[in-house]
């Protein structure tokens, strides 16, 4: 048998590029529903 790396035996954890709660959340989903919506 060969070895085969393996993205899952050493993951890598970075800080989250957005924000996915709170109020930046219902903004960001409600310019977007907006956007797509709304008469152009």
């Amino acid at each position: 048998m060969t070895d085969i790396e393996d993205p899952s035996d050493d993951p890598k954890v970075t800080a989250p590029k957005t924000w996915a709660t709170g109020l930046p959340a219902v903004t960001h989903a409600l310019e977007y529903s907006l956007g797509q919506t709304s008469p152009r």
